[in-house]
């Protein structure tokens, strides 16, 4: 949807509306077939009964997605308090579950609208964070935004034009500085910290 891409969303949807209908008593995937539908089709009350399905869904990642499509919906459609208050709700979800990039996209999306909250100052992202993050030399910035994007060392030493041996010593550099010890703390830690979506 976002790409634009009519026969993808059209398939998506499909998919989504015949998984619900060969599990009835599956109330998620009757959510994220209404969800789908109706964010497709920029029907507002399809939404609406999506999150409210949505809401009492197991999985979080569920809760969290209807909660944003409907607030997401509700903000374009100029009702603000409502949105913010769905918009709350998911980035509550992401948080709990460490989706950081999804969080931070709420977030910004939250920020738009006019809305600050206290409690994004008191979760993991913190300005000590940031700080950190923007303490790392260009080269070391530039290691670690490549190993958080999923690069290897090797992909990574290719697409600098440097060695295997240089990418190494940089991203010690920036385990050390940012107290991290693996690939996936260091993603997580560039995430919350802003420094990447």
């Amino acid at each position: 949807m976002a790409c634009g891409e009519r026969d993808i969303t059209r398939r998506s949807v499909e998919i989504a509306e015949e998984a619900a209908q060969r599990n009835p008593d599956v109330a998620t995937l009757t959510g994220l077939a209404l969800n789908q539908r109706g964010a497709a089709s920029h029907d507002l009350a399809l939404v609406s009964e999506s999150a409210a399905i949505l809401r009492h869904s197991p999985r979080p990642v569920f809760r969290a997605e209807g909660a944003e499509t409907y607030g997401r919906m509700l903000l374009a459609g100029g009702e603000r308090e409502a949105a913010l208050h769905q918009l709350d709700a998911a980035w509550d979800e992401y948080d709990r579950m460490g989706a950081w990039g999804y969080r931070a996209r709420v977030q910004h999306l939250m920020r738009e609208a006019g809305a600050r909250r206290t409690k994004w100052a008191n979760g993991h992202h913190d300005a000590a964070d940031a700080a950190v993050a923007r303490s790392l030399s260009e080269a070391e910035r530039r290691v670690a935004y490549l190993i958080g994007q999923g690069h290897t060392n090797k992909s990574a030493a290719k697409a600098l034009g440097v060695s295997v041996n240089t990418v190494g010593t940089h991203l010690r550099s920036v385990y050390a500085k940012m107290s991290v010890q693996s690939r996936v703390q260091l993603t997580n830690a560039l995430r919350q910290s802003g420094e990447l979506q």
